[in-house]
C-alpha cells in the first residue's frame, strides 16, 4: 500500500518517512532496543557531550544520574538506581500548600502535625498565629505546594513584609502599612523555616527552602543597663506592675516566662521554670527573699500569680503597656525595657564574683556563650575598679611612676 501511495502521488508525507526510517534502522541494527514507550516517572536517557546519563523528574527537579559511556549503561541506571523520594506517598492533587500545612501545624487537635502547636508557649502560639494569619495566608508563598517552593520565593516574601500602624489623624485612627522592622521580618522567617522543618520531619519534602534565604540585618542595639539608684527606685513600687519588675529582676526571668509563673510552680524549693520554647523542659530555679516577699503579697485569684482583677492571665499587650507606664513614671530613659532588667540580673550576677557557669544556670542559657555575649554588661565602675585592681597587681598603687630625665639615650 505505501508502494501504491508512493507511485500514485510521488511524494512521501512526514510520517511514512519516519516510519520508514525506523524500519530500516531496526532491520540493519542486531543490537537489542529498549523499549519506546516507558511509563509516566520512570525516567529517560539523555547524551550531552558525548556521555549517557539517566535522568528522573522527581518533586519537580530534574536529577542525573552517572556519567556512562554507553545508552545501555544509562538505561541500567535508570532501572535499578532512581533515587527515592520521600513525598513519593503523597500526588501532586494531594500536596497541600504551605499555608494549609502550616494550618495543620499550628491546629492543636491535628493528632499528626499538631504537635507543634502543642509545644509552643502561649505568647509564642499568638504570635505564630499571627504571622501565619496576617502574612502568609494572603500572600503568594502560602499559595505555592509544599514541594514547590524555593528559596527565591521565601526571600521574596521575606522583603515584602509589611506592618500595620494607626496614627492618629483629625481625631480618627488611621491605619498605615509600612515596610516591617528587620527583627520582625526575621521573626517570620523562623516561623515559615520552622514549618518546612515539620514537613521534612514527616518526610513530605526533602530540604528546608528557607535555609539560605538572606535576610535583613538588625541594627545593633545599645544594650540599656539600669544603675543601682534606678533598681533601687524600682524596688520601693507595690503595685502589681511594680511587684512583676521586682520579681523580674530577682530572677532573671523572660517576659513569657513572667506570665506563665503559677502557683503550683512555687515551693521551698523556689521556682519551677516551664522552658519558653519547650514545655516538656522546666528548669529549677532558687527564689531570693524579696522574690518570696513579692509572690506574698499577691492576692490569690486564680491559678496565676501575677493575673488581672478577674484572675485571668496577663496578655503580652496589657503587660508591655503598663511596664511602659511605669518606667515613664519612675523617670527612666526611653529605650529602657523590661529585658534589661534581665541582662541586669546576669551583669549583677559576674560582678558579685559568680563563676560563669553558675551564671549561665541561673539564667537558664544553653551555652556560656550566650551568657557573655548578649547579657554579660558593664559599668563605668566596674572599669575604673578593673584599673584599681591592674594597679595593685603590678606594685603602683603608692607613689606610681618616678619623674626622671627626658633623655632618650638614658
Amino acid at each position: 500500500v505505501l508502494s501504491q501511495r508512493t507511485h500514485h502521488t510521488g511524494t512521501i508525507s512526514k510520517r511514512e518517512k519516519r516510519h520508514r526510517i525506523f524500519w530500516h534502522q531496526q532491520a540493519d541494527s542486531t543490537e537489542e532496543k529498549p523499549p519506546l514507550n516507558r511509563s509516566k516517572g520512570s525516567g529517560s536517557i539523555v547524551q550531552k557531550k558525548g556521555k549517557f546519563y539517566a535522568r528522573w523528574r522527581i518533586d519537580g527537579r530534574e536529577i542525573y544520574g552517572p556519567a556512562r559511556d554507553t545508552r545501555d549503561e544509562a538505561e541500567k541506571d535508570r532501572i535499578s538506581e532512581r533515587p527515592k523520594s520521600p513525598s513519593s506517598h503523597i500526588s501532586n492533587r494531594r500536596m497541600p500548600t504551605l499555608a494549609q500545612f502550616a494550618r495543620m501545624c499550628m491546629n492543636e487537635e491535628d493528632s499528626t502535625f499538631g504537635w507543634y502547636g502543642r509545644s509552643l508557649q502561649t505568647s509564642s502560639f499568638n504570635t505564630n498565629v499571627i504571622h501565619l494569619e496576617t502574612h502568609l495566608v494572603p500572600s503568594k508563598l502560602g499559595a505555592l505546594k509544599l514541594n514547590a517552593v524555593e528559596s527565591i520565593h521565601v526571600e521574596n516574601w521575606v522583603r515584602e513584609i509589611q506592618a500595620k500602624k494607626w496614627f492618629s489623624r483629625n481625631g480618627q485612627m488611621t491605619e498605615v502599612r509600612t515596610p516591617a522592622s528587620p527583627a520582625y521580618k526575621r521573626r517570620c522567617h523562623g516561623f515559615v523555616r520552622k514549618i518546612f522543618n515539620v514537613a521534612i520531619k514527616h518526610k513530605i519534602i526533602n530540604a528546608n527552602p528557607a535555609v539560605g534565604v538572606d535576610l535583613p540585618t538588625i541594627p545593633e542595639r545599645r544594650n540599656t543597663s539600669l544603675t543601682d539608684s534606678q533598681l533601687k527606685s524600682l524596688y520601693k513600687c507595690k503595685c502589681r506592675t511594680g511587684s512583676i519588675l521586682i520579681f523580674a529582676a530577682e530572677t532573671g526571668l523572660r517576659r513569657g516566662e513572667l506570665l506563665e509563673v503559677k502557683w503550683s510552680n512555687i515551693s521551698e524549693a523556689g521556682l519551677v521554670v516551664v522552658n519558653h520554647k519547650n514545655h516538656n523542659k522546666e528548669d529549677a530555679l532558687p527564689l531570693s527573699d524579696i522574690a518570696r516577699s513579692v509572690v506574698e503579697r499577691q492576692p490569690r485569684l486564680g491559678e496565676w500569680v501575677f493575673c488581672t482583677e478577674s484572675g485571668k492571665q496577663l496578655t503580652t499587650r496589657n503587660l508591655n503597656r503598663d511596664v511602659r507606664g511605669l518606667f515613664d513614671r519612675l523617670g527612666f530613659p526611653k529605650e529602657t525595657r523590661l529585658h534589661d532588667l534581665r541582662g541586669k540580673f546576669t551583669t549583677d550576677l559576674i560582678a558579685a564574683g559568680v563563676d560563669i557557669k553558675t551564671t549561665q544556670t541561673m539564667a537558664r542559657h544553653t551555652d556560656a556563650t550566650t551568657t557573655l555575649k548578649y547579657y554579660a554588661r558593664t559599668s563605668e565602675e566596674a572599669k575604673i575598679a578593673a584599673l584599681d585592681s591592674l594597679k595593685k597587681k603590678r606594685g603602683l598603687e603608692d607613689g606610681g611612676v618616678e619623674r626622671g630625665e627626658d633623655n632618650p639615650s638614658q
